[in-house]
């Protein structure tokens, strides 16, 4: 008989639906001695719970036992039966499963299904009911409490989490953990910490693909006993995460065997822990005998140049690693320049990650050589290196060469300002790679924006583009709406924290008047050319024809924009239709939404069907924009949930 002790409850956690075991061990005495006057009750109480349960798969979870979830997640079509309906049985013949239709009626599952259909019913409704395993409180119960789970669960649990435990389960039923065949995920996520008793435990589930450590205090000595069982030829472990687990310059050794001798892990993540420079240096000494590691993260461990000279030694040797995490890590120019120089004979690294370090102008020479010669890496994050102007020519460079292989680069918070934006437009008019590029908090203001922005009308890779926390302004928007109106390939374009106003908004979104970056181009090419044929005292006369039909093109905008011989306004009677922008992020812009902003968001998000978010949080609604039926804002809001639309918090 299936036991009902276990009661599901559906709660709260993490911010998504968990569900966890309710402990009925005081009655679990009581509960045995009924069980047989249950049964026989069982069918004057399967009409009701028919009807209870009609719409279950929709309602929410409240004290369901286990047998009954089996019942009602395998209940026939017919609401009158009391019969259950197992879609697929086991066939002992051929070892497969074969579709067919079977009645077992009442609560004798277990009695007439063979254990392999039992185990595959287990696993059904974890997925169907999205349960996952209990915290430190309920441990026992799902794995103790009832006959079922000793002879089946065991076999069907692959993940087990243990969130931030103040204490861990008894060490007794920690080694439960030993029966089940099937564990395959493991986390101890922050909690106390795990002493030798539990590390033992650990150590001997050889069949874990992923363990996470991720803040559980297991410190050096932990690690070292963790680390000598994982050397062995048996381990399958695939992830390893030890993130805040307190390891120091002492766990480079036992790093250093574990990359020597595993054959299994792909991934370790040893972020937030105090390496330093004498135990990286330890630790990269392994690294080239590893013939599985693929990612390594050593983020905010202070391994400083020297440690990043060891890496980049290693990187030269190793042939599997593809993505490196060295954010945050007292890296100078010195040592990146090392890094940069071994990566000339590496043929692995797919992504670099270079994060708050202190390259400056003499290191970003050393990674534009580097990519000059590197076509492998095609991820690079430089955010927060102090690259200025000076430096950024040696990355630019690289990048607009034919053969650059890079895919997103990431150069957020350099203060490139306005000759830095000059270089990076350049690049991007020759470049063909590029996909995805933020250059967020670089105080790029209007003049950096319309220089941009004539790259862009040249460049057809690009597809997500981050300009927040610049100085666009208003006037920088006018560019960006025939960006924003004849880029096939930009998807993706971020503009929050620009301070662009009602009048930038305006500006970008509506048809009233439009920049051509096009035509100024042109104009200026041909006042060029008109220049070199003065110089040459020759007598080439210029296409007037040409000229005479720019002319007509341009008006005179000298009543609003004075000063600026160099605009170029025309008047649009076509949709401003974005037919291939996705994704315009207008957060926190000093946008004040009165009806008539309202109303020009409308008509914008109408226009342009291929637009799924624009989002315009953290801005101001007037207090006349009120939610009443019909008015602006209602619509703005119904449209958008409508169309699944995005607009955020306004």
């Amino acid at each position: 008989m299936i036991s009902n002790e276990n009661d599901i409850i559906l709660n709260n956690y993490n911010s998504y639906n968990n569900y966890s075991y309710k402990n009925n061990n005081n009655n679990n005495n009581n509960n045995n001695n009924n069980n047989n006057n249950n049964n026989n009750n069982n069918n004057n109480n399967n009409n009701n719970n028919n009807n209870n349960n009609k719409n279950n798969k929709i309602q929410k979870l409240k004290k369901w036992n286990l047998s009954k979830k089996i019942k009602i997640f395998f209940k026939g079509t017919n609401n009158n039966s009391d019969n259950i309906v197992i879609n697929r049985i086991y066939s002992s013949s051929n070892n497969n499963y074969k579709i067919k239709e079977v009645s077992i009626e009442n609560d004798i599952i277990n009695e007439i299904l063979p254990i392999e259909i039992l185990g595959n019913i287990f696993k059904l409704l974890i997925i169907h009911f999205k349960i996952e395993t209990p915290n430190h409180k309920e441990f026992i119960n799902i794995l103790g409490t009832s006959k079922l789970w000793n002879t089946i669960g065991m076999s069907v649990m692959e993940n087990i989490k243990l969130d931030r435990c103040k204490n861990l389960p008894a060490i007794e039923s920690f080694k439960m953990m030993k029966r089940m065949e099937s564990l395959k995920q493991l986390k101890v996520i922050g909690g106390e910490a795990m002493n030798f008793q539990y590390i033992d435990v650990i150590k001997s589930l050889n069949q874990l693909t992923h363990l996470n450590l991720f803040s559980n205090k297991i410190g050096d000595i932990g690690f070292k006993s963790l680390a000598m069982a994982l050397e062995q030829s048996g381990s399958k472990l695939k992830f390893l995460g030890l993130s805040y687990c307190d390891l120091t310059k002492t766990s480079g050794k036992p790093l250093c065997e574990l990359f020597k001798k595993n054959q299994s892990l792909q991934e370790i993540i040893l972020s937030y822990n105090q390496l330093m420079e004498e135990g990286t240096i330890e630790m990269a000494k392994g690294l080239p005998y590893s013939c599985s590691l693929t990612k390594l993260s050593l983020s905010n461990n202070e391994i400083g140049d020297l440690g990043a000279k060891e890496i980049g030694q290693a990187l030269s040797q190793n042939k599997t690693i593809t993505e490196l995490d060295l954010r945050c890590n007292s890296i100078g120019s010195k040592g990146s320049n090392y890094i940069c120089q071994y990566l000339k004979d590496n043929r692995s690294l797919v992504e670099i990650d270079l994060w708050g370090n202190s390259l400056g102008n003499d290191g970003a020479n050393g990674i534009g050589k580097a990519l000059e010669t590197n076509q492998c890496i095609k991820s690079i994050n430089l955010t927060r290196n102090s690259i200025q102007e000076q430096g950024i020519k040696f990355i630019t460079n690289a990048l607009s060469l034919s053969l650059c292989s890079i895919v997103t680069i990431d150069l957020s918070s350099n203060s490139l300002t306005l000759e830095g934006t000059k270089e990076i437009s350049r690049a991007l008019s020759f470049n063909r790679s590029i996909e995805n590029i933020n250059l967020s908090s670089n105080k790029i203001d209007s003049n950096g924006s319309k220089i941009l922005c004539k790259s862009l009308l040249k460049n057809n890779t690009i597809k997500s583009l981050n300009l927040s926390m610049n100085d666009i302004g208003e006037k920088g928007c006018i560019y960006f709406y025939r960006v924003l109106k004849k880029s096939k390939n930009l998807k993706e374009l971020n503009l929050s924290l620009n301070k662009i106003g009602n009048k930038g908004l305006i500006n970008l979104l509506s048809n009233q008047f439009d920049y051509d970056l096009e035509l100024e181009q042109q104009h200026q090419q041909q006042q060029q050319l008109q220049q070199l044929n003065s110089d040459m005292n020759t007598s080439l006369e210029l296409n007037t024809n040409i000229i005479n039909n720019n002319n007509n093109n341009i008006i005179d905008n000298n009543n609003n924009q004075t000063n600026n011989q160099n605009n170029y306004i025309t008047n649009l009677n076509d949709s401003n239709d974005f037919k291939y922008i996705r994704s315009l992020n207008l957060s926190q812009n000093q946008i004040t939404f009165s009806n008539e902003i309202i109303e020009l968001v409308l008509n914008t998000l109408k226009n342009n069907i291929q637009i799924t978010e624009l989002n315009l949080e953290s801005n101001t609604i007037l207090s006349n924009s009120s939610l009443s039926q019909n008015s602006p804002l209602k619509r703005l809001v119904s449209f958008s949930k409508i169309n699944n639309i995005t607009i955020g918090y306004l």
